[in-house]
């Protein structure tokens, strides 16, 4: 995507989770994206940002996506943005990552590289020497944060599509 702040890469946001109105061309942005880009980025009206949308997921895999180049209109605690420029993103290999569980931290810093250098699915494994015990009463909400992890990496490395994450096995 075109580098817009003199060689430094724009912001970047998920799109998946935002509503787009086709009538006028609009992106009416999430409360969470939209307070992450006004309050911890300081971004305002006018500023450029980077969508990324994941758009073909046939079950297994997530397959194709777009970079969207965003104009963004600030108005309270909304936040719009107008679209000014589209590309088109396919993962032209699939790669799997069979990962054992390791301990929090490092198991953190596994996803964000797994996310960070293109693996199209994760399946975490419980070997039998693995510390992690992870029960089926936690194990939504630690799907729940890891996924939100891949997310953020993906938006890190400019990735569209994000890993799909599978239960452990």
């Amino acid at each position: 995507m075109l580098k817009e702040n003199g060689g430094v890469s724009l912001p970047r946001l998920r799109l998946e989770n935002c509503h787009f109105d086709r009538k006028q061309n609009l992106w009416h942005i999430s409360s969470e994206e939209a307070h992450h880009l006004v309050h911890v980025r300081r971004l305002y009206t006018g500023s450029l940002v980077e969508g990324l949308l994941c758009e073909d997921f046939d079950g297994f895999t997530k397959k194709q996506g777009k970079k969207i180049l965003l104009k963004l209109d600030c108005q309270g605690e909304n936040v719009f943005a107008r679209e000014i420029k589209q590309e088109e993103e396919t993962n032209e290999f699939e790669l799997v990552l069979l990962l054992a569980l390791l301990k929090s931290d490092q198991w953190e810093d596994a996803l964000c590289f797994a996310a960070q250098t293109g693996v199209s699915r994760i399946v975490p494994l419980i070997a039998e020497r693995s510390i992690p015990k992870i029960s089926q009463e936690e194990l939504p909400k630690k799907m729940a944060r890891w996924n939100k992890i891949l997310d953020e990496a993906t938006k890190q490395s400019s990735a569209v599509v994000p890993p799909l994450l599978a239960e452990p096995v």
